[in-house]
């Protein structure tokens, strides 16, 4: 999984992505979902796909696929900064959420406002790893019903409002949507941020009806 080869095409082949690739690999190496046990990397990947089939350039599918690595690894902000340049190292730094607020739901609160001030940038990676748990968790609540719950610290219930509430936290995740610097802008592959958007609340409409009658 380390290696260049490995590289999913669809988030490019960029110098700047496949060192990206090769730090989410040795770092998030052996690390497992907790909604459905499969490898972590999958998910960074998944979130990368998605900003970098909307259009997005390199930069930001490099800080897609770091985004959890402070959180979850030895990686520092500062050691981002280094290695891939100040705007990855923003985008991560927004991104990366802190377990010593308490209680929970406020600490998630804290962390979009800090998403918002970091502009709207950083919003296109929240919403498409927000739409990636939303996706992860429908399919494994489909598979193994109530059982999903006990794979988290928090109840489900609780971890639902904190997406709800990430899905309409802000104007920042309405139009207008950021646009892409890049010239796939124009292309028919430019997919808007804001079908991320929408695909995840119609995501958690059907989660949040799955679960009521699980009840």
């Amino acid at each position: 999984m380390g290696t260049t080869t490995d590289i999913p095409s669809e988030i490019g082949t960029s110098e700047l992505v496949r060192d990206a690739y090769e730090l989410l690999a040795s770092k998030h190496d052996g690390q497992r979902q907790k909604v459905n046990g499969h490898p972590y990397v999958e998910h960074p990947i998944a979130v990368a796909t998605d900003v970098s089939e909307a259009g997005f350039e390199p930069e930001m599918v490099a800080a897609a696929l770091v985004h959890d690595i402070v959180e979850d690894s030895d990686v520092t902000v500062e050691d981002v900064r280094e290695r891939f340049g100040d705007r990855v190292a923003t985008l991560v730094d927004a991104m990366t959420d802190t377990s010593e607020v308490k209680p929970y739901e406020r600490r998630k609160a804290l962390h979009r406002e800090r998403v918002v001030a970091a502009g709207p940038d950083a919003a296109a990676i929240f919403a498409a790893d927000k739409l990636n748990n939303v996706r992860a968790l429908r399919s494994a609540y489909a598979e193994d019903g109530e059982a999903v719950a006990s794979r988290f610290v928090q109840p489900l219930d609780t971890k639902l409002r904190v997406w709800v509430a990430a899905s309409r936290w802000s104007p920042a995740m309405r139009p207008p949507f950021p646009t892409p610097r890049c010239s796939r802008a124009r292309s028919p592959a430019w997919r808007p941020i804001g079908s991320v958007v929408v695909e995840a609340e119609a995501a958690l409409v059907v989660l949040e009806a799955d679960a009521a009658q699980q009840r």
